[in-house]
């Protein structure tokens, strides 16, 4: 099981590229919820995004 360090951050893995991704900043952005964004290239995803979403798409919240 995956814990966070600090369960009150959010971390969004998003990519530039992809309108979903762009939904959920805009909405995070509108309810002022603190955020991290990790920018990614749907073709070149890390390792650690199949831990937190095995399905490997964007946008991914953890």
């Amino acid at each position: 099981m995956l814990t966070k360090p600090n369960p009150a951050s959010t971390t969004l893995y998003a990519s530039a590229e992809e309108m979903e991704s762009h939904a959920v900043r805009f909405i995070m952005a509108e309810k002022n919820i603190e955020r991290e964004v990790v920018n990614l290239k749907v073709d070149e995803m890390p390792e650690e995004i199949l831990e937190l979403n095995p399905c490997q798409s964007l946008p991914t919240l953890f």
